[in-house]
């Protein structure tokens, strides 16, 4: 079994984004923000991994 804590560190360091709770630059757009606590939520939840993935990695 995976820790979901370490599941969204390390996409937030593939990323290079900064580590939840820390506000140095984070630049996550409402969206991103949705995504992300509703992968926290659900870790399990695939389909929320693959759309928080595309939406990190679209231009804006």
């Amino acid at each position: 079994m995976v820790d979901s804590s370490l599941a969204i560190n390390n996409v937030s360091l593939v990323k290079g984004t900064c580590h939840e709770g820390d506000s140095s630059g984070s630049t996550r757009r409402p969206s991103e923000v949705l995504l992300w606590n509703t992968v926290k939520d659900n870790p399990s939840a695939f389909d929320a991994w693959i759309s928080l993935i595309e939406e990190t990695e679209s231009d804006g």
